[in-house]
């Protein structure tokens, strides 16, 4: 199956997304309120917003709208070289370097089992994990999707991770291998992943 170029795809904010295409408009902005905003900014009056209201859906829409390109053919390279529970050696190597360029510096062959991986990033708060996985079927490769699975958590993953410290919180991205059958997420349950 092809898959249409990144620049094609709606995303939110764009015309195309936005409702105006659809016969939508938008009401003209209240110009008292935005005099009244400005003229607390003047005044020093401003009201500061907390880290995580301005992160918010729109810092994670960025982060992961920067990578897009970076993600759908790290998908398209994991689809091209389907592998079998725990012998994705290629999908493990692919992420895990990834998330080195981003500066996550995974385990590689974490909890004892040769591809899976673990990265973190933040120390307090909540913790979020997000997993990817990567194996395919024998005989069919990636029915399923798990190479769209493993970019799609490395993306969600990146994107939280970059926020993390602003927000508060941590995130652990987990390499997952084996889904299809050779329960690897049971073995890293076992290990103390989750």
């Amino acid at each position: 199956a092809s898959v249409p170029p990144a620049h094609s795809a709606s995303r939110p904010g764009d015309a195309t997304s936005s409702g105006r295409s659809a016969g939508l408009t938008q009401e003209p902005p209240d110009d008292d309120a935005h005099d009244d905003a400005r003229d607390e900014r003047e005044r020093g009056e401003a009201h500061h917003e907390p880290a995580a209201e301005r992160a918010g859906l729109h810092g994670h829409q960025l982060e992961v709208d920067h990578r897009a390109d970076l993600l759908i053919e790290a998908s398209h390279q994991i689809h091209a070289h389907p592998e079998l529970g725990f012998d994705e050696h290629f999908a493990h190597d692919l992420l895990a370097d990834l998330l080195d360029d981003e500066g996550l510096q995974p385990e590689r062959g974490a909890f004892g089992l040769p591809t899976a991986f673990q990265a973190r990033r933040g120390s307090e708060g909540p913790t979020i994990a997000v997993c990817c996985e990567y194996d395919a079927l024998p005989g069919i490769g990636h029915a399923c999707g798990h190479n769209v699975i493993a970019t799609a958590g490395l993306g969600a993953g990146l994107a939280a991770a970059a926020l993390a410290d602003e927000v508060g919180g941590s995130v652990v991205i987990l390499g997952t291998p084996a889904e299809e059958g050779g329960g690897g997420k049971v073995f890293m349950l076992e290990r103390g992943a989750f």
